[in-house]
This record gives structure tokens, C-alpha cells and sequence, in this order.
């Protein structure tokens, strides 16, 4: 808590430790990303959430699947109207557990429901509840106790303001498909693992498969949850620099009002974030990394590949611990090390419009967008008539 370099903390300790943990962190002024379940029980949440209040830290707890890709894919399913009318859903995850020392002690806050039944209640709190305007009007809940009092398993049935209903079910004696199934009017849907959605399939009344929605692959699927930490550090923020005025300035992201600006020497060209720091191209071989708060620049990184130097950085994206960037007059993006500026890989680009797409105000490839959700990334150019997705095969 000490390192100055250390601006967010994953606490991933015992249930029974994260509000203390999470506080002494918050207290020594540092953000956390606390594991789940995110406090042992609502006193502690509160109590938590009051110090983040208190400090302005970022409190918030790493529940990975409500930052994943498939969160927004599920609900547009939903959202479609495809298995029209919801009514009711359900949800489950069982392991076999019970010989993990911390899921019986009491002292760590152990049992099913805080352990893997978070995960259930949540699908269900995405899949069918808050993210579609359900408000819960009551619940019933029942376990089955292990000899040390926390619960073996668990049933709990949710009641919504709609009239729709919905059962989660956890255990820590046994295994089970690990499924979501949300029921409409229309026909339903079949989440595989809840826990890291592996599938999205969807089925008519006569239980005849419709379609498939892909999951998109990840790295981890802890990246996603850690971007959006990052990404909320930077206080809701966006900066826009200007090319040869040397100013930038900064808007309310909600309201777009102007909040701050910026001096800095030389021309601006791109700029990207990791969540912490700005990175900014000045259409040299250089990249500054620059304080947020301040625009001052920390280091400056020169862009190499194992031949020379590349200049013209333009345009750049954080792209998966990585800096994509546009070379101006080229169709190339290069990827960059954000470490050491070196070239790990080069997109060819050429061919993307056609030639009816070409006109003489057509200038270059210059704009590139990555969505942390759904791991999408787009492109375009200067006064392009087209924005396209594209996706990335080593050759």
C-alpha cells in the first residue's frame, strides 16, 4: 500500500477479510476491485461503500461476468424479442467443494451461496432483472446446512414486481450442467456455464435450435473486469487534443461540458489511455505517457521495429495490453509494446474500400475503436464513408 505506483488493489483473500482489507486500502489511497462476493454480509457492503463515499476511491467488486462480452450479447437476445415475452428463467452452478477448508470455516465466511452462488443470482439480476427494468419484490430461500452450520446448498426463488419468477440453485456437494435458461413467450434461451459463458443458444416453442450467438474468445476473461476498473480511474473524463494549437481539453463525459484543459509543446496527433495514464503521438517516432491530472509527461517511448525507428504515429488504441496505431500514408496499423516501443506486429489494411467508396476528399487511413465489452475493434480512415469491424488472423 506503500508503492506509489500502485493505484488499484484485487483483493482475492478469504470472504470474511475483503471490507477490512478493502477499507485499509481505500484509507491508504488506493481504488480496489474486491473478488466476490464483494462482503460477507450488507453491513460490511455499506460500511465499505460509505469509506469509498469518504476517500473518492473506486470501490467495486470483480464479479467477472458482468464485464464480459457475453453480459451485452445475452440481453440483446433478450431485448430482440426473438423468444418474445419473458416469464421466467433459472440458474445453477455446483462443484464438488466441501473439502476446501475455507468453504466450511464460518470465520472465513464460507458456504455455498457466497462462494459459486453469487454467480447464479447474478446471471439472473442480468440475464432477466435490473438490466431490463424488473424491480425484485420479494424472495424465498432455503439450505441445506454442512456440520459446521454454513450452508451445503441452496435454493432461492425471486419473485419480480412482474409477476416473472426465477430459481438459483447452488451446491458445494456436487456438480451440475452449470446452465442459464431464461423462458419466453416465444421460445428460450440456453447459457452454457454461467460462470464464463461458453455458449448462447436459442430455441423455439417445438425445442428446435434456432441459432447460435458466438462468445468471443478472451485472454483470460479477467481483462475485462480490470479495463473497466482502469477505465473508471480516470474520473469519467474525456480529453481531446488539438493538432497544432497546443492545447487539449477535457469534458464531463456525462454532460460533455468543459471541465479542464491542458499546454503542452509540439503537435497532437493521437491519444489513447490504458486507465491510468494518457499516451500521446505527436506524429514523430515518439509516444508520451502523460499524468492524467496534470498532462505532464512521465516517459517518452520510442517506437522501433528490429530495423529503425517508425515515425508518423498517428491514430492509437488500447487494444488488450497493447497500443495499435495508424502510420500516417500508410494502410498499416502497427502493435506496439507500451514497454519497451517495440513493433510486436504489423496489419495490412489496403483493400478495405472499394473503388466506388473513393472520392476525392477520400484521405487516409487514420481511426481506430475497440469495445473492452465485446472485444470488437473497428476502423476507419479520413473522411471515409465507411466504418468497418475487422478481426485479426496471424498470417
Amino acid at each position: 500500500m506503500a508503492d506509489p505506483d500502485v493505484d488499484l488493489v484485487y483483493i482475492a483473500t478469504p470472504h470474511s477479510l475483503h471490507a477490512e482489507q478493502a477499507i485499509l486500502c481505500m484509507k491508504a489511497g488506493k481504488n480496489v476491485l474486491v473478488e466476490k462476493s464483494f462482503t460477507a454480509n450488507a453491513g460490511q457492503a455499506r460500511e465499505a461503500l460509505a469509506v469509498a463515499e469518504e476517500t473518492g476511491m473506486l470501490c467495486t467488486e470483480a464479479i467477472w461476468t458482468r464485464y464480459m462480452p457475453s453480459r451485452k450479447l445475452i440481453n440483446e437476445v433478450i431485448e430482440s424479442g426473438e423468444i418474445g415475452e419473458v416469464k421466467a428463467a433459472s440458474a445453477n452452478l455446483c462443484y464438488p467443494v466441501s473439502g476446501k477448508a475455507r468453504m466450511t470455516d464460518p470465520a472465513c465466511a464460507g458456504g455455498a451461496l457466497l462462494d459459486v452462488g453469487v454467480y447464479p443470482l447474478n446471471f439472473l439480476d442480468m440475464a432477466i432483472g435490473a438490466d431490463h427494468g424488473r424491480t425484485l419484490d420479494h424472495f424465498d430461500t432455503s439450505m441445506m446446512a454442512a456440520e459446521t452450520g454454513v450452508d451445503a446448498q441452496n435454493s432461492t426463488t425471486l419473485y419480480y414486481d412482474d409477476g416473472t419468477m426465477a430459481v438459483s440453485t447452488s451446491s458445494m456437494l456436487v456438480s451440475s450442467d452449470r446452465g442459464g435458461y431464461v423462458w419466453g413467450t416465444e421460445g428460450y434461451l440456453v447459457v452454457t456455464n454461467i460462470n464464463n459463458p461458453e455458449s448462447i443458444d436459442i430455441y423455439n416453442n417445438d425445442h428446435k435450435p434456432v441459432r447460435s450467438v458466438a462468445v468471443p474468445s478472451q485472454l483470460t476473461g479477467y481483462e475485462y473486469e480490470v479495463a473497466d476498473a482502469a477505465n473508471a480511474l480516470l474520473d469519467g473524463k474525456l480529453y481531446q487534443l488539438t493538432w497544432q494549437n497546443n492545447k487539449a481539453f477535457v469534458y464531463d463525459l456525462e454532460t460533455f461540458d468543459k471541465v479542464g484543459e491542458f499546454d503542452y509543446s509540439g503537435e497532437g496527433w493521437g491519444l489513447t489511455t490504458d486507465g491510468k495514464h494518457l499516451y500521446m503521438s505527436d506524429g514523430s517516432e515518439k509516444i508520451y505517457v502523460l499524468d492524467p491530472e496534470t498532462f505532464r509527461r512521465i516517459r517518452t517511448i520510442e517506437v522501433y521495429t528490429d530495423q529503425s525507428k517508425v515515425a508518423y504515429v498517428n491514430e492509437m488504441e488500447w487494444i488488450k495490453g497493447e497500443i495499435w496505431a495508424n502510420v500516417y500514408m500508410t494502410d498499416t496499423i502497427i502493435r506496439i509494446d507500451p514497454q519497451t516501443g517495440a513493433v510486436t506486429g504489423a496489419i495490412d489494411m489496403s483493400g478495405l474500400l472499394s473503388e466506388a467508396d473513393v472520392t476525392p476528399a477520400t484521405d487516409v487511413l487514420n481511426g481506430i475503436a475497440y469495445d473492452a465489452r465485446t472485444g470488437r475493434i473497428f476502423v476507419t480512415g479520413k473522411n471515409w464513408n465507411k466504418l468497418f469491424e475487422i478481426s485479426v488472423h496471424p498470417k
